[in-house]
């Protein structure tokens, strides 16, 4: 069963992640509000008005995290999943191989644009030091450390996914056969990976304490699908006052600046109660399945894998000639153009490899080959 709503809050959270690192980028964004003139910038209201809704990439990331494990979940449940060699097969081309395509553009990109110094306005640690092929391999490898992200930053969310992929038939089994425990189990991996992550021990960060934390998330994900009929029933049930106070609860939930590691388990209740809303609210469920939210949908992965290393081309490119609103408003729409090639050049076509190779393997056990 496809909930095409959920595509479109995908969709939703893809372009807050664009707008989250455009803005980032204007020094504005960062400095200190003493005073009512520093408000003249238009850039300092999405950090003090709510528009910071519109800047919560973190919050979006717990919201791919969270649709992930629902939607992940639904061929379990529904029985409708292959072996597990299958699972993992859809899941390397589902995410690696696009993702292998996006690092391998940012690599000929910084190759061609790449210069010493790095453009002052550019805020972000992309494109860190000049491309080689060893920092392309590290990158494939998916070796998630603070020097080996820089061709493309978003890629410590892909490294997570991946790791929790190998282990997510187990989690839904888990969720199924005890769904309390499971939660409680992951709650304590959350607690004890998400103090040392709040200690900022290096080989911890970059390493399997992220993964332990975030597993969470999914388990989350896993069970609202498990029980997205009793979510529905349930909140159908409450008075819509209750509803609306709900829907301002998670946006505030989700507006809480990112200070710490530790916030990011607020941002997963604002998930829940976004993606639990969705389920019992028609309307919402509606708007979201309207033409803009499911083309952002249909192209959310290539917009997030692509856009980082379109919009620092454009800096790097664009820098000593422009200035960076000028830049970021030639940089936006070119990114969505590619997020719409990028879509039908690389993410579709490995889709349908992953089910290519999966249909031969079921083919050939069904010969005996």
């Amino acid at each position: 069963m496809r909930l095409k709503f959920l595509d479109g809050a995908r969709g939703i959270a893809s372009l807050i992640v664009l707008i989250d690192h455009v803005i980032f980028s204007f020094p504005a964004y960062h400095h200190s509000v003493a005073s009512l003139t520093d408000l003249a910038n238009p850039v300092v209201w999405f950090r003090v008005t709510p528009l910071r809704l519109f800047v919560a990439g973190r919050p979006a990331v717990a919201i791919f995290f969270v649709l992930s494990g629902f939607v992940l979940a639904l061929p379990f449940l529904a029985q409708r999943q292959g072996s597990y060699p299958d699972f993992l097969i859809k899941r390397v081309c589902r995410i690696w191989l696009p993702f292998a395509a996006a690092i391998l553009v940012s690599a000929i990109l910084c190759f061609y644009f790449y210069t010493d110094p790095r453009p002052p306005l550019w805020k972000f640690d992309a494109w860190t030091a000049p491309v080689t092929y060893g920092s392309i391999a590290s990158h494939l490898f998916l070796v998630n450390g603070p020097d080996n992200i820089s061709l493309d930053f978003v890629m410590w969310s892909l490294v997570h996914e991946m790791r929790i992929s190998i282990i997510f038939p187990l989690i839904v089994f888990l969720v199924i056969y005890s769904p309390r425990r499971t939660i409680f189990a992951a709650f304590v991996l959350n607690v004890v990976c998400g103090y040392f992550l709040h200690r900022g021990h290096e080989f911890l960060t970059v390493g399997l304490a992220g993964t332990g934390f975030y597993l969470l998330f999914f388990v989350v994900g896993a069970t609202l699908a498990a029980h997205a009929e009793t979510v529905k029933a349930t909140l159908k049930q409450i008075p819509r006052y209750r509803q609306a106070g709900l829907i301002g609860l998670s946006l505030l939930l989700l507006m809480i600046p990112a200070v710490t590691i530790i916030i990011d388990d607020m941002y997963l209740v604002g998930a829940a109660l976004v993606i639990s809303i969705l389920l019992a609210n028609p309307n919402a469920a509606a708007a979201l399945e309207t033409s803009i939210p499911t083309w952002l949908g249909r192209v959310s992965y290539s917009l997030y894998l692509i856009h980082v290393p379109i919009l620092t081309a454009a800096v790097f490119a664009l820098d000593p000639v422009l200035p960076l609103w000028t830049i970021m408003a030639i940089a936006v729409p070119m990114t969505l153009i590619v997020a719409e090639l990028f879509h039908r050049a690389v993410e579709a076509p490995s889709m349908k490899l992953g089910r290519w190779l999966t249909q031969r393997r079921t083919a050939a056990a069904a010969t005996g080959v």
